[in-house]
């Protein structure tokens, strides 16, 4: 369970601190979002839990799920013949 004070640190992050989007409609992920979402980073589940509760869209596009697709495959790979 992510903490008030971690939730908090999001809000700013996202300058989404005084409770409104201020015009921001959507969070649009890269891939060091992905990885960090794959590494259950708490900084980047509050991002995402704080986007939830205002309302955000998450985006990304085709390249950065390609990209974090790619990265899972050479991983696998490298663990084959051990």
């Amino acid at each position: 369970m992510l903490t008030a004070e971690e939730i908090a640190r999001a809000e700013r992050e996202l300058g989404l601190a005084a409770g409104d989007s201020a015009g921001v409609s959507a969070l649009v992920l890269d891939a060091g979002a992905l990885l960090a979402v794959d590494r259950g980073e708490r900084a980047m589940m509050a991002r995402l839990r704080v986007a939830q509760q205002s309302g955000l869209e998450l985006r990304s596009n085709a390249m950065v799920v390609a990209q974090r697709r790619c990265t899972n495959i050479r991983a696998d790979y490298t663990h084959v013949g051990r």
